[in-house]
């Protein structure tokens, strides 16, 4: 179907999206492009949202380049964590409100693109007091840290003592403070460099 763009929003002829969306867009054989993408009408189960802020990990550049475990049917819209805010919801949305901030529930859900409508079951709330950058990549690297802490056999308690490696990237800041916070000891090795000792003060800050 060929849309057309006008002063009012994306239009088939026959149909009204809400608006458009300017979008990352991964597709076959290709490297990625900024598309303008038509947004469907909003259904008794979606949420329009607003994009605030979405980052680049290393994972997105994997899903990318088709080496990540998780890999959409393309063409798709990059992107797998950010922070939006609601706009509009629909009739039979009971969990979120025009004016939330909200982050996907799960990777994948292509989040470089500056308008989405989604399903209220795709999406969680956090609270909008939360520092804009932090709630955008609150939901790959802190919860990766969070289970590394908790999911090994015996989890990681109070005044054990963890090592880890590659201690200045996104998991490894996240490692230390959750782990501060329950009193568990960490040995953190970062890479030989020029800058190794402002960044082993900028780490200390962290405990």
């Amino acid at each position: 179907m060929r849309y057309k763009l006008s002063g009012k929003g994306i239009s088939d002829g026959y149909t009204t999206a809400i608006s458009g969306s300017n979008a990352v867009q991964i597709c076959p054989n290709s490297s990625p492009r900024l598309e303008r993408l038509a947004l469907p009408e909003l259904g008794v189960s979606d949420v329009h949202v607003k994009m605030l802020a979405a980052p680049v990990n290393p994972s997105d550049i994997n899903m990318v380049q088709g080496t990540y475990a998780i890999l959409p049917e393309l063409p798709a819209v990059g992107g797998n964590e950010g922070v939006g805010q609601v706009l509009e919801v629909g009739s039979q949305v009971t969990s979120l409100r025009a004016g939330d901030w909200v982050i996907p529930q799960d990777a994948g859900l292509g989040t470089w693109r500056t308008e989405a409508v989604l399903n209220e079951g795709t999406l969680a709330v956090v609270p909008s007091d939360v520092p804009l950058l932090c709630a955008a990549s609150l939901s790959v690297n802190p919860c990766t840290a969070f289970r590394m802490l908790s999911d090994f056999e015996p989890a990681a308690r109070y005044r054990d003592c963890v090592i880890q490696n590659a201690a200045n990237s996104g998991v490894g800041q996240a490692v230390i403070q959750i782990a501060a916070t329950r009193g568990i000891h960490t040995i953190n090795i970062v890479r030989d460099r020029c800058v190794s000792l402002c960044l082993s003060q900028q780490l200390l800050k962290m405990f």
